[in-house]
């Protein structure tokens, strides 16, 4: 059997291609301020992939052997949303793109205020301390906001980029992952979240264990007998040989175990009911229901189930041109449409619909 090469995920290289200056792929330095207001060097480091900024105490080393940076990983144990964390601690190494908020100029957190009021006690006349206090210039000062009410709280002290620079490719950083975000399924972005810390060899592939691994950070529990079963007649499908399955399966492939996993557990059979219930469980051709049209939808969905009786076909059809890009499992639906096929404002899929469900688009829906 030939193996299933799905198409490369878009989302997963969708910071790629944005400029950055190289000093920040290579570490920039910085002044950190900690929890108590206390300040030491540390070096600002962004992945390759554009994804995670990493805080270290020392500069990265490049792998002669990959030619890449050698990058930590991050002490995340478990996910129960998209860019949330463990309880912070000064030991925090890693920001994920995604979990970023906002980003601000000067010394307007806590930790600046800890700071000022550190430095005030150590320069103080009547104070002999010996400390390694590092002065804060606010014209270099910047905080990351993200996962709600965390800091990262820093200064530039790196003489060949300025905090303007960095600010600015960290800001086309953020809104570019926020607008890709909007075109890709939670299975997707769920998994990339988490890739870099359960690709344990750093193979970007999966085996059987890095699996396991990634059901467990994402609460999903099985046996193990039973992962590595579901794990090796997957890879079987795929037409994997015994050497490919020890190796690994693609970060794509990945997305497709995940979603059949959702897709054969209870908690999502009411999916089923409601799209068979609303749309019937057989097409006019005789075939099992793969996909609903815009007429249907209207009338059924929107009109009978919702109410929003003033929403017309032509609403329906900018739903369904949005719902089209998403980027979901490639075998999790018989429903491929580009953007700019006639049929994207026509039909979705059940994958599609189960996403406008629980969209923000679709807040009405109990």
């Amino acid at each position: 059997m030939p193996q299933y090469i799905p198409e490369p995920s878009r989302f997963r290289r969708c910071l790629s291609s944005v400029e950055v200056p190289p000093k920040m792929l290579e570490g920039i330095s910085i002044v950190k301020v900690t929890n108590n207001g206390r300040t030491k060097p540390a070096y600002l480091t962004l992945s390759e992939d554009r994804f995670t900024i990493y805080i270290t105490t020392s500069k990265l080393k490049k792998n002669a052997k990959v030619g890449k940076m050698e990058m930590p990983r991050p002490f995340l144990k478990k996910v129960t949303s998209i860019g949330s964390t463990d309880e912070e601690t000064d030991c925090q190494s890693s920001i994920d793109v995604g979990s970023i908020d906002r980003l601000q100029k000067g010394q307007t957190t806590l930790r600046f205020e800890l700071a000022r009021k550190m430095n005030s006690r150590v320069s103080s006349p009547r104070k002999s301390l010996s400390t390694d206090f590092i002065d804060l210039d606010v014209d270099r000062c910047f905080s990351i906001v993200y996962s709600g009410e965390r800091t990262l709280d820093c200064m530039i002290s790196d003489v060949d980029l300025s905090r303007d620079d960095v600010l600015h490719s960290l800001q086309v950083l953020f809104e570019t992952y926020t607008n890709a975000k909007v075109h890709a399924g939670n299975d997707v972005v769920l998994l990339r979240h988490i890739w870099v810390d359960v690709d344990k060899d750093r193979s970007d592939s999966i085996n059987s264990n890095e699996l396991a691994g990634i059901l467990y950070r994402i609460n999903l529990y099985k046996k193990r007998a039973d992962t590595d079963k579901m794990y090796h007649s997957f890879a079987k499908m795929m037409g994997l040989d015994r050497n490919g399955r020890r190796k690994g399966i693609s970060f794509e492939n990945t997305v497709t175990i995940l979603h059949k996993i959702k897709r054969d557990s209870w908690e999502f059979k009411p999916v089923h009911n409601i799209w068979f219930n609303l749309f019937g469980r057989v097409m006019n051709n005789g075939k099992d229901r793969v996909k609903v049209s815009d007429e249907s939808f209207l009338k059924k969905f929107i009109w009978q189930k919702q109410g929003e009786s003033n929403m017309t076909l032509d609403e329906v059809g900018d739903i369904f041109r949005s719902l089209n890009q998403l980027e979901v499992a490639h075998v999790a639906t018989n429903l491929h449409l580009s953007p700019d096929d006639k049929n994207a404002a026509k039909f979705i899929d059940r994958d599609r619909f189960e996403a406008y469900l629980i969209s923000m688009e679709n807040e009405i829906f109990d």
